[in-house]
C-alpha cells in the first residue's frame, strides 16, 4: 500500500494513482514506472534501471541474496537513508530527505504494549513491553518517508509521501504517520520516550484573531482500512481546545477533537 500525504498547509490528499512534484504514487517502488506501465520522468523509492529515485540501495544485492538463501534472516531489521545529499535539488526540486526501514519481524520490544496507548496522550505515558507480538494485520514489515518540494523556493508547495508493507491485508486496521516539531527519542533500556513537545506531549499549531497560522506545530496523517478498502484518509493538527473557535484561513476543522480523555485541553 502506498500513501501520498502533503502538508505545507493541508489542501488535498491523493486516494487514486497520480504524480506529485514529480514523484509517482501508485503502489509500486520503480522509477519510471507508473500505474503498472513504463513511463519517463516519474521519481520513486528505487531505481528502475533509469530515472530519479531517493532510496541508496548500496548492499542490497548482498541483503537479497541472504534473504534468499537463508530466511530467517528476513527478519533482520535494515535502515537505508536517501542515496543523495540532504537539501539536494533533483530537476528543480529541493529534496529534503528519504528513509527506508525494514522492520524487525516478529517478537520484539519496538511494539506497544496492551495497555492503552493513543496518539492523543503524552508519549510520557505510551509504555513498551520487553517483547510481544502483534495482530498480523498490524505487523509493520517496512516503512518509506519523503520530503521534497515542488520546486526550489520556500513558497513551493512541500510533499510528504509515505508507504508502508504489513504482513496480512484483512480485517479492520489503521495506519498514522505521526510528525513531532521536536526529536522524538526511545530508550530501549528504560523503555520511556523523551524530547516531545511542551503542550501535553506534543507541540500546538498556533493562530492570529483572524486563523492565520503562526506556528506550525505537531500533525498525523491517519489513513483507516476495512478489510481491503480505504475507508478514511484525513490529516490532523495539535491544538489547544480554544483554537476550535477560530476560523481557519487555508483549512476546515473537521469537527473532531481527541486528546488524552474527555477533559483534554489539548488534542488532535
Amino acid at each position: 500500500m502506498s500513501v501520498l500525504l502533503f502538508m505545507q498547509i493541508a489542501q488535498a490528499q491523493i486516494t487514486t494513482p497520480s504524480i506529485k512534484a514529480g514523484f509517482g504514487v501508485d503502489g509500486d517502488l520503480m522509477s519510471n514506472y507508473f500505474n503498472g506501465a513504463v513511463q519517463t520522468g516519474n521519481d520513486d523509492w528505487f531505481l528502475n534501471s533509469s530515472g530519479n529515485f531517493v532510496i541508496d540501495t548500496t548492499g542490497a544485492a548482498s541483503i537479497r541474496a541472504l534473504y534468499n538463501t537463508n530466511t530467517n534472516s528476513r527478519l533482520i531489521p535494515i535502515v537505508k537513508r536517501m542515496h543523495m545529499p540532504q537539501f539536494s535539488v533533483v530537476n528543480n526540486r529541493l529534496v529534503f530527505d528519504a528513509v527506508f526501514v525494514r522492520d524487525h519481524h516478529g517478537d520484539d520490544s519496538t511494539v506497544f504494549a496492551s495497555a492503552s496507548n493513543k496518539n492523543g496522550m503524552s508519549p510520557i505515558s505510551w509504555t513498551c513491553p520487553v517483547a510481544q507480538s502483534v495482530p498480523d494485520k498490524n505487523e509493520i514489515l517496512d516503512v518509506y518517508m519523503h520530503v521534497r518540494r515542488d520546486g526550489i523556493q520556500n513558497t513551493d508547495s512541500l510533499w510528504m509521501f509515505g508507504a508502508i508493507a504489513i504482513e496480512n491485508t484483512s480485517g479492520n486496521r489503521y495506519f498514522d504517520f505521526e510528525m513531532y516539531q521536536t526529536d522524538l527519542t526511545y530508550n530501549k533500556t528504560t523503555r520511556v520516550f523523551s524530547g516531545y513537545g511542551a503542550q501535553a506531549g506534543h507541540t500546538s499549531w498556533e493562530f492570529d484573531a483572524s486563523g492565520n497560522v503562526t506556528r506550525a506545530g505537531d500533525i498525523i496523517f491517519t489513513a483507516e482500512f476495512s478489510g481491503s478498502s480505504l475507508s478514511l484518509l484525513q490529516a490532523r493538527v495539535w491544538v489547544h481546545s480554544s483554537a476550535l473557535s477560530l476560523t481557519p484561513t487555508a483549512f476546515s476543522w473537521g469537527g473532531d477533537f481527541n486528546g488524552d480523555g474527555n477533559g483534554a485541553v489539548y488534542g488532535y
